[in-house]
């Protein structure tokens, strides 16, 4: 068989394989395992998005976690850690300045750690994020 025949026949056979579905969006890393690319970012948890940052996937794959806390239970107690708010498109590195917005569903004030705040989140002072809070929350009386 030549050369030319044995390419062919490989890629014949490559075709037939990713065809019955064994090909499919992932991307090996160090030995961990596969991470599955075709999930949308913001179907991930925090585990699966650590997964999925910039350093361990092409960069048009790359996903960041937002981190966050409520506002107001955070003005209340501050042993309020940041929790795990969403997990978000892209790779890049958000700014390291406190910034504050309102989530869309609740109009509940949050309060971020970095300048990272989800889309669709009202950005808002964190001043404003206070007022709020002493009125009862964004939702005027929660």
């Amino acid at each position: 068989m030549s050369m030319g025949s044995r390419a062919a026949l490989f890629l014949a056979s490559f075709s037939l394989f990713c065809i019955q579905g064994a090909c499919s969006d992932k991307a090996t890393r160090d030995g961990d395992g596969d991470v599955d690319l075709s999930v949308p970012c913001a179907d991930l948890g925090e585990a699966e998005c650590e997964g999925r940052s910039s350093d361990k996937v092409p960069e048009e794959h790359a996903c960041h976690i937002i981190m966050g806390r409520d506002s107001c239970e955070a003005a209340a107690d501050d042993s309020i850690t940041w929790e795990f708010i969403l997990c978000e498109e892209g790779g890049d590195g958000d700014g390291a300045a406190v910034t504050c917005a309102t989530d869309p569903e609740t109009g509940e004030p949050y309060t971020f750690p970095s300048t990272g705040v989800p889309s669709g989140w009202t950005g808002i002072t964190c001043s404003e994020a206070a007022q709020a809070c002493e009125m009862g929350g964004a939702g005027g009386g929660n």
